[in-house]
């Protein structure tokens, strides 16, 4: 792990858990292995970043309140990303954070999708732009 690690918290949320209005299938198995990588995040001095999927009415996002700023331009770290769902906003997330250039690594068992036959195409295409795909133990022995 980089001294500058951030792990990425996707979307955790009641919402998209099992029983929510928008679950993920089995997506309460990513709990165990998501409390795992914050503690070890944490014994390392890194970052852990939620987000949060919320669109009240007249939705104003807070990097557009802010001309001419760029939320990546005071920070240069690793990503490591987590959540729900790994084929909408989780290869989103990774897909954003190479855009800006920054190393990006999404662990396999911290994040469920929608439609799990989705799961490999995903996956393949998060590689192809340059997101690494790592299991816990990659991380925990690196």
């Amino acid at each position: 792990m980089s001294e500058k690690t951030a792990l990425i918290l996707v979307d955790i949320q009641n919402d998209f858990l099992e029983g929510g209005s928008l679950a993920v299938p089995d997506s309460l198995s990513i709990i165990e292995p998501v409390n795992e990588l914050i503690r070890y995040i944490k014994s390392k001095n890194g970052f852990v970043v939620a987000t949060q999927d919320w669109h009240p009415q007249n939705h104003v996002s807070f990097a557009s309140n802010h001309k001419n700023k760029n939320v990546f331009d005071q920070v240069q770290i690793e990503y490591e990303v987590v959540g729900l769902a790994a084929d909408y906003c989780v290869k989103f997330t990774c897909l954003d954070a190479i855009k800006f250039g920054f190393k990006t690594v999404l662990i396999k068992e911290g994040t469920k999708a929608v439609d799990q036959n989705n799961l490999t195409s995903t996956f393949e295409l998060l590689k192809s732009k340059g997101v690494l795909i790592h299991s816990l133990s990659d991380v925990f022995n690196h």
